[in-house]
């Protein structure tokens, strides 16, 4: 994925996806599974992030079609404008995962941070409510 520029926001080796059968219905569920995330994630100084104007629109109706992803092994540059200097770090994880169902889910990680060590982290995105981020390091 490329952003406005042209830049690489997000890219993968590989992506696998299973799970859906037109045979089986409504009763199912979405498992995707990656491999060596390369990406950039930008913090903007009005407290936005970039990734977030490239993700779908929200609609009225709710998804039902719970899904599971997991990514091994990723490298993320974090680049953060919002405070008095720019913070930037590249951040290395060695697996990523998300569950959700529609605009509610959870990614978590354990990323190790330059200059800070061990980050476990969790994100969380409910609809109509935003983006809450929550991280401790470890020792």
């Amino acid at each position: 994925m490329l952003d406005g520029k042209g830049k690489i926001l997000l890219q993968l080796d590989s992506i696998e996806a299973t799970g859906l059968s037109f045979l089986r219905g409504a009763d199912q569920g979405l498992t995707v599974r990656g491999k060596n995330l390369v990406g950039r994630l930008t913090r903007l100084k009005n407290g936005r992030f970039d990734l977030q104007d490239y993700l779908p629109q929200t609609t009225s109706g709710s998804a039902t079609l719970p899904y599971n992803v997991e990514i091994d092994r990723g490298q993320v540059e974090v680049i953060d404008l919002n405070g008095p200097t720019p913070w930037k770090r590249t951040v290395n994880t060695r697996q990523i995962k998300v569950v959700g169902l529609g605009q509610d889910w959870v990614a978590s990680a354990i990323a190790s941070v330059p200059d800070v060590g061990s980050v476990e982290t969790r994100i969380q995105n409910t609809q109509g409510e935003g983006f809450v981020i929550s991280g401790s390091t470890q020792s």
